[in-house]
């Protein structure tokens, strides 16, 4: 199976803060981003139409600035700003490709980095690098046009997972009056990590909702998660 834009908008929902561009009409309240400085997490993609059913599952290590995500144990993308580098690994053949860092991704927060670094890896990506933000949310919601009106609040507090979580609700208005809830739960002892995402339309409103959550996750990453074996092989293309 190949992975769609959806897998790219879960890594960037839990790398980075949700911060879509708003409007002059917009109305915020304080959603900050915040995430640890080390931390490894299972990124699970669901959607509920009724009844809630996982499709995508990744895996991400953070050390730093440096990244890594995994597919089903047998693809894994390593990103190394500090050599200028990403790597795709191919776990199952044990051999990798080497290529340069885009100098563009640069001045993007590092979450938005690892996500433009993503490669074609085949059998994972259906032809689209990663995006976060308002064009992933949209394309992921089936390409739907800017919203006319953008509020956010905050909630009451509540338990995830045994994590005390801040919520906050973003509430999108468009054009024809259908409204979009984004509810994104930050876990207070994790740095403000969001551990849960959900997104769709409002309850009561029909649909299907994609629900994007963290799990496994871990404040322990070691060294050799960002470094590519000494026994595998380089090659100019994964096979296929």
């Amino acid at each position: 199976m190949r992975l769609d834009i959806l897998n790219k908008l879960a890594v960037a929902a839990v790398c980075v803060a949700l911060a879509i561009a708003c409007n002059s009409r917009s109305k915020r309240a304080s959603d900050p981003a915040g995430e640890p400085e080390r931390y490894s997490a299972t990124v699970v993609r669901s959607v509920n139409d009724g009844v809630e059913r996982e499709l995508i599952i990744a895996r991400i290590f953070r050390s730093g600035d440096l990244w890594r995500q995994e597919w089903n144990e047998s693809y894994a993308l390593i990103w190394r700003p500090d050599l200028g580098k990403t790597y795709e690994l191919d776990l199952a053949r044990s051999c990798y490709v080497e290529n340069e860092t885009n100098p563009q991704e640069a001045n993007l927060p590092a979450g938005e980095q690892a996500a433009e670094a993503t490669p074609d890896i085949p059998d994972l990506v259906d032809g689209v690098r990663g995006k976060a933000g308002a064009e992933a949310v949209e394309q992921a919601l089936g390409d739907a046009p800017s919203p006319e009106l953008i509020e956010t609040q905050q909630l009451s507090n509540t338990t995830v997972d045994g994590y005390d979580c801040e919520v906050f609700e973003r509430r999108e208005t468009f054009s024809d009056n259908h409204v979009v809830l984004t509810t994104t739960f930050r876990a207070r002892e994790l740095g403000g990590l969001a551990i849960r995402v959900e997104t769709g339309p409002v309850p009561g409103a029909g649909g299907t909702r994609l629900i994007i959550k963290l799990r496994d996750i871990r404040l322990d990453v070691p060294a050799e998660a960002f470094v590519v074996p000494a026994d595998f092989r380089k090659v100019d293309k994964l096979p296929r």
